[in-house]
């Protein structure tokens, strides 16, 4: 069984080919991307000015366990760019190392490199094409991180750096050598020291102290000891500590007291101790950052106007200045949501700036190019309706004013007549927009008219030529050939200026030759014996409109002769669309395209003006657009054949169920019709859920495809307006109609019923072939 769980609809196929149609009217309103709207950066953060960081910073730089004092003097350049001239003085306690490579000096070597004000971050490098230093700088109001290279911790403050200098004499300090003398053997371990002992020999190490003794150095342990963590200890204590550790806390034959005792003397390790104490004076640092600027930036509810600089300078700042050690133990950064921040605003300013790119492009492109860009922006999930539909009311007219003075070609033309028209018919633009649409119309207008004076005065003289012709069947041809040929390269250009007088020429005349041919046109009209010669006829000696509405009396008397032949064709008679049904069933293929484009001339402009828009977003959109591109060709050449196959498939259940056969196709269709309370302006403040209701049809397996192929739910109201337009036109109604008699009158497995199936089904594939499916 195959499950269909949309709406079944009195509609069919069709409404598929009109579902892309539908986005163009029912997205004008929606939002079709949710980038934000942009704030200005500075209503979100403190912006750091060039002003604030220039001059002189000194501090220390930690790299591969030395730690090198450094300087750097910060002078403004234009552009958002600085020179910073960094020199580096010879490693605390190694004098051998005089920089961080340990080979090459550094003194007053000039990098320069472009500072962003709103991240606080500066990247700079040497000029140079051989082992260029370079340097990454952050910025804060007092105090400086620096990273270069491989190295670990990088901080600078202002002069005199009194934390610095602090910093720097407490790595000299712990870097002392201490000897034990015989005093420092003498007398008891220090109470406490005895207690942090004590916690050691607890711990589960073996009979030798060889396990984990990390926990010595926890807070928990350490702060009920000494009052405070270990971790604040300054370099004298921690020297102290050290002295009483390796003088009177030793005890020579217990094993097991004495590597507890040697594991906490690693409270002068000069590495845990230096990266204790920059974390201090850095930390803070990289906390008000996060805090102060970085969050702000990747939660603020509006799209900061960010430059590429600043977006880059969010992502790569925590990793190179070390975040993930400077604020270990921070509740404000967290790496993984931090990153997962930072890839949101990332995508999401990508996502604004093509969205900028192409609302530029489209504020730059030509009238109808602008449109069709327009167009694109409401069905492309990337480009927001709001920003494009603004753009519209912005330049509309001023683009038709200009396209208007511009445009001197038949293609200026058609292009301008046929989207006035449609603006006319409510179709170009949405309610919002209608007025501007409007207004840009009426500016096309004068110009239309201008230009169907110049192309009615070139197009008049072959008229006139042929007006002065004797009257026969065969100037009666070229006559209606002549004015098809106008149709085809005006379009409805021909509604304005000299044209409209030039097509009452070109009608009267017609009609004035076809009374003096009317008995050769009946004669060969009554000589027709298929619905292809009378279509045949009908298209070589009159317009579209003459046999169809037949405003004059010699066209009722030829149409008389004309039903009565369609009526003698075979096999059917008295359906009320013999022609249709009986070229179906004689497949007469160019003869049904001919009817197709008679019964569906009423929505063949509005279907028109929907494939060109959809052939230029296709355009557009690229390969994403290919799947539109068969829609509009069906649009261009549509055919009343869905819904004879639609009538015929829903009523076979009905009225030949002896012939479905016993490997018959259950199909079920569920619809859920909710009952929805909106205000006057169409906002939903209810909705009550209805109950789902399923409807099932049996249909042949042989009908399978094409059944799956005619139906469809059309996603929006907007398809729901122009497929009632089409199938309330009284030809298609009156075709559909006409199937129902057909059904009537005949057994299923007839050579009426079979002969006209197998039409049905070869013509729709070869009106599929047609339209690229």
């Amino acid at each position: 069984m195959i499950k269909f769980t949309e709406k079944l609809s009195s509609m069919c196929r069709f409404r598929r080919v009109v579902l892309s149609l539908a986005v163009f009217f029912s997205a004008c309103g929606a939002e079709s991307a949710q980038q934000g709207t942009a704030v200005d950066v500075k209503d979100v953060v403190d912006v750091l000015p060039t002003k604030k960081v220039v001059g002189d910073w000194q501090g220390l730089l930690s790299c591969a366990g030395r730690d090198f004092p450094t300087r750097i003097a910060v002078n403004a350049l234009e552009n958002d760019q600085l020179e910073v001239r960094w020199t580096v003085t010879p490693a605390l306690g190694r004098r051998n190392y005089i920089s961080p490579d340990g080979r090459s000096e550094i003194t007053d070597r000039v990098l320069t490199g472009e500072y962003d004000s709103v991240t606080g971050r500066a990247s700079v490098r040497e000029s140079i094409s051989r082992r260029p230093l370079q340097l990454d700088i952050l910025f804060g109001k007092e105090t400086v991180l620096l990273s270069h290279q491989r190295c670990d911790f990088g901080v600078l403050q202002r002069p005199p750096a009194d934390a610095i200098a602090d910093l720097q004499s407490e790595l000299l300090a712990i870097q002392e050598e201490i000897v034990i003398g015989i005093e420092d053997q003498q007398g008891e371990c220090p109470r406490e020291l005895q207690e942090w002992i004590h916690v050691g020999l607890e711990l589960p190490l073996d009979r030798l102290g060889r396990g984990d003794t990390s926990a010595l150095w926890t807070d928990e342990v350490t702060r009920p000891i000494f009052g405070e963590p270990v971790a604040g200890f300054r370099a004298q204590r921690r020297r102290e500590i050290r002295r009483a550790l390796a003088g009177r806390c030793m005890v020579r034959r217990d094993p097991r007291q004495q590597a507890v005792v040697r594991a906490l003397m690693g409270i002068t390790d000069y590495r845990a101790f230096r990266d204790g104490r920059f974390i201090e004076l850095a930390g803070p640092v990289a906390e008000d950052w996060v805090a102060r600027r970085a969050l702000p930036l990747l939660t603020s509810e509006s799209l900061p106007e960010l430059s590429n600089v600043s977006s880059q300078a969010l992502s790569r700042v925590p990793r190179t200045f070390n975040f993930d050690r400077l604020l270990a133990d921070s509740s404000v950064y967290d790496s993984q949501s931090y990153a997962q921040q930072t890839v949101a605003l990332n995508e999401a300013m990508m996502a604004r700036r093509a969205e900028e790119d192409f609302l530029g492009n489209m504020r730059d492109a030509r009238l109808f190019h602008m449109l069709d860009l327009w167009q694109a922006a409401l069905v492309r999930d990337d480009i927001r309706d709001a920003p494009a539909n603004t753009l519209i009311e912005e330049v509309l007219i001023d683009k038709a004013v200009e396209y208007s003075r511009a445009a001197d070609t038949a293609r200026d033309a058609v292009k301008m007549a046929g989207w006035v028209s449609s603006v006319d018919e409510e179709l170009a633009c949405s309610e919002a927009q209608q007025d501007t649409c409007s207004e840009a119309a009426e500016r096309l207008r004068d110009r239309l008219d201008e230009l169907a004076d110049k192309f009615a005065e070139t197009e008049q003289t072959a008229f006139v030529a042929l007006e002065d012709e004797d009257t026969s069947l065969q100037n009666l041809s070229r006559l209606v050939e002549m004015h098809n040929a106008l149709v085809r390269k005006y379009g409805r250009v021909l509604e304005y200026g000299d044209f409209r007088d030039l097509m009452e020429d070109f009608e009267d005349l017609r009609f004035d030759w076809q009374r003096d041919q009317e008995a050769a046109l009946a004669q060969q009209l009554a000589s027709a014996r298929t619905t292809s010669a009378l279509t045949a006829l009908d298209q070589r000696y009159f317009a579209s409109s003459d046999l169809a509405t037949r405003p004059e009396r010699h066209l009722k008397r030829l149409g008389k002769v004309y039903d009565e032949q369609l009526t003698g064709t075979r096999p059917f008679a008295g359906t009320g669309s013999d022609a249709y049904l009986n070229a179906l069933y004689n497949r007469e293929f160019n003869a049904l395209a001919r009817m197709d484009a008679e019964l569906l001339s009423g929505v063949a402009p509005m279907f028109q003006f929907m494939a060109q828009q959809i052939n230029s977003v296709s355009d557009i959109l690229g390969a994403a657009g290919r799947p539109l591109q068969s829609a509009a060709r069906e649009l261009n050449n549509p055919s009343a054949v869905t819904a004879v196959a639609l009538r015929y498939l829903l009523n076979y259940e009905d009225q030949y169920e002896s012939c479905l056969g016993a490997d018959a196709i259950t199909v079920t269709f569920t619809e859920r019709v909710d009952t929805v309370t909106r205000t006057g302006s169409g906002i939903e403040v209810s909705r009550i859920r209805g109950v789902p209701v399923s409807t099932t049809y049996r249909i042949k397996r042989e009908h399978a495809d094409l059944f799956e192929d005619v139906f469809s739910k059309p996603k929006s109201s907007g398809a729901d307006g122009m497929l009632e337009a089409l199938f309330g036109l009284q030809g298609v109604s009156q075709l559909t109609d006409a199937v129902e008699e057909l059904m009537d009158e005949h057994r299923c497995d007839s050579d009426e019923v079979r002969g006209f199936e197998q039409g049905l089904l070869a013509y729709y594939a070869n009106r599929k072939r047609q339209w690229g499916r």
